[in-house]
């Protein structure tokens, strides 16, 4: 036998800064498992994606599209953080899941805006579903292009820099900067957290999008003046997507980042 390449699905998060998503498990339904086998067609998975093989002794492109066959296959994520940094409303509930499909779509994404949304959230129901993550459904016509892409978006929060240690609280003049030098975040604020211990904080004004690596900030010492800042530390950790807070009535996102 041999194989030719019929399509391939990429999947994509933009918190990542090579933009490959590893965290998504495929299976075959036993429905498509069965038309696969009478179409002579072959899946490989890797490890962002998925691509969709025929085999080209026995069938022709033409052959395989003039039937205008529909192909599942089921999503599992196996990413636990996957909603603390990803800007997706659908959580991981039995009665929905994700669909993803080409049908009536030309754009080469397999959702319907530019990121996975909850326009592409579906309710759960029927024969063949089950708890899943998503799905995605592929019509084999002669409009099929040859690669599509599933991309997610990262999440943005209030970022929450808090200066711990004593050395650090001593600063005249502390500032939270970006590379050009600019702020934008609040003036410092003196907190006392939960469990007794003193600090100062810096929050910035607006959500900071999450990334895996973005322009650092930078703590400086403005005392002497912009033209004169002292730097403390010139490059600022980013925030753990494990600790993903809430607070005020409307429910403010925020990532905390301790430092000492």
């Amino acid at each position: 036998m041999s194989y030719t390449l019929l399509t391939t699905v990429y999947f994509r998060h933009h918190y990542y800064s090579s933009n490959r998503y590893e965290q998504l498990q495929v299976t075959i339904p036993v429905a498509t498992a069965g038309n696969m086998r009478r179409y002579g067609l072959l899946l490989r998975q890797f490890a962002d994606g998925i691509t969709l093989f025929f085999d080209s002794t026995t069938f022709s492109r033409d052959s395989i599209l003039k039937d205008a066959l529909s192909l599942s296959f089921d999503l599992s994520l196996k990413d636990y953080l996957f909603y603390n940094y990803t800007d997706l409303q659908q959580h991981d509930l039995p009665d929905s899941m994700l669909l993803f499909t080409n049908k009536n779509n030309s754009t080469g994404r397999l959702h319907q805006e530019l990121y996975v949304s909850d326009s592409d959230v579906v309710p759960v129901a029927g024969p063949g579903f089950s708890h899943q993550f998503g799905r995605i459904e592929l019509l084999l016509t002669d409009e099929l292009q040859a690669k599509y892409e599933i991309c997610f978006a990262p999440r943005a929060t209030h970022w929450k820099y808090f200066l711990m240690s004593g050395h650090l609280q001593e600063i005249a003049q502390p500032m939270v900067v970006d590379s050009l030098g600019k702020t934008t975040f609040s003036a410092p604020q003196s907190v006392v957290l939960p469990d007794g211990r003193k600090g100062i904080v810096f929050i910035s004004d607006t959500p900071v999008t999450l990334a895996q690596h973005r322009a650092p900030f930078m703590l400086v010492d403005d005392s002497a003046g912009s033209d004169a800042r002292r730097t403390i530390i010139p490059v600022l950790p980013t925030p753990d997507i494990s600790r993903i807070s809430a607070a005020g009535g409307n429910m403010q996102l925020s990532s905390e980042i301790f430092l000492y």
